[in-house]
């Protein structure tokens, strides 16, 4: 009665008016014997269904054994049988239908739902995933598809896709994977090293969405690496820090290097830093991704010259070919001059904004800005 009080909130029953309807429902002062007593409708009194809301129950009072027993999806999971194993054929099907080129030795089997993970022999620890289904995020990309069984099972990872493919999920999960529990008297025991701040602190934000349900101890701007076990950084700060003795780098097990290209390009001087920092890794057995949305010989060759030989290459297809959603037009202009004039022109034909003009030195955005004005412009240089 408690429960059906509490869904006729706000209705109202004029029992004078309806009399006769009021007397066929006068309770029995026997309420046991109100449910067996027969009516003048059926001829066999119903109990009340057992899938009446019990708004007033709590889980202690009304969990039956068989309830208390039973575990949540992700949990069941976990104690499902391993993941069969592929044919070569089904893999390449897989490879060809996401537009992935796959090279290496002893390929391991793509994933194909991130439910798998929590089955052996991936064993991803059940909180991630469930993190992942809270996002909806339930079917891999095809970078994921790949990396994330290859670097869980050690291996190093060359890896090209595109940007916006969910390169950091690919490397986050094996990383949390592979630690499997925090230990402060280890030391830095991940390290992920990206070319800016800006991208860190975004790499950073998705590592402590997926780690909820665990107490990872990650080294803050400023902090002391002391009593912590993943460092995710830019290679200027890991190196000052290695210079001033901040930092033992002894322990790490796993390293990433995120937009590759930017950081092995030998044209700059991000690649004698890299050397710094992975002469500090001195664990033999560490396992190296590098993940990059554009992949030439000279950054391919620098990578595989530190990683092991049985390197698994995976790219995704477009890495040669640019956004299919991006009109390009080559405009040749003499002088600085002829760029104002060309922006004019694209104003005068009608572009509609937002507009992002990118330039080398902040004196090309200002001179746009004295002719037609800062209002709502954001200018990067």
């Amino acid at each position: 009665m408690e429960s059906f009080k509490s869904l006729s909130v706000g209705a109202n029953f004029n029992a004078s008016r309806n009399s006769k309807i009021a007397k066929l429902f006068k309770s029995s002062s026997n309420a046991g014997s109100a449910l067996a007593a027969k009516s003048d409708h059926f001829s066999v009194a119903l109990p009340p269904p057992a899938h009446v809301l019990q708004l007033d129950a709590t889980p202690e009072t009304n969990a039956t054994e068989a309830d208390k027993g039973k575990k949540t999806p992700n949990e069941r999971l976990t104690e499902d049988k391993p993941l069969k194993e592929m044919s070569f054929k089904r893999k390449k099907n897989i490879w060809r239908k996401n537009d992935l080129h796959v090279t290496g030795s002893d390929l391991p089997d793509p994933i194909e739902h991130f439910s798998n993970l929590a089955r052996p022999p991936l064993n991803v620890p059940h909180h991630i995933v469930d993190n992942l289904f809270s996002r909806n995020h339930k079917t891999p990309t095809p970078i994921q598809m790949v990396a994330i069984p290859a670097l869980i099972q050690g291996r190093d990872v060359l890896a090209c896709a595109p940007t916006g493919s969910g390169k950091t999920i690919s490397f986050l999960v094996p990383m949390f994977t592979l630690l499997k529990e925090p230990n402060p008297t280890a030391g830095v025991r991940a390290l992920i090293v990206s070319p800016t701040l800006e991208l860190a602190q975004q790499i950073e934000r998705e590592a402590f969405f997926l780690m909820k349900g665990n107490r990872w101890r990650f080294v803050q701007h400023g902090q002391s690496t002391k009593n912590k076990d993943i460092f995710i950084t830019t290679p200027g700060r890991v190196a000052t820090m290695l210079e001033k003795k901040l930092v033992d780098l002894s322990a790490v097990e796993y390293i990433v290097f995120d937009e590759g290209d930017r950081l092995w390009d030998t044209r700059t001087d991000f690649l004698a830093v890299i050397d710094t920092i992975l002469s500090a890794c001195t664990k033999s057995d560490k396992v190296i991704g590098l993940f990059t949305a554009t992949l030439d010989e000279r950054v391919e060759n620098a990578a595989r010259s530190v990683m092991k030989s049985d390197t698994i290459r995976i790219i995704v297809k477009g890495r040669q070919t640019v956004n299919s959603n991006i009109k390009q037009r080559l405009l040749f202009c003499s002088n600085e001059v002829g760029k104002i004039v060309a922006i004019r022109n694209l104003l005068r034909e009608g572009i509609k904004p937002p507009i992002l003009i990118l330039s080398k030195a902040s004196s090309g955005p200002m001179s746009c800005t004295t002719r037609y004005g800062r209002t709502r412009s954001r200018w990067r240089s």
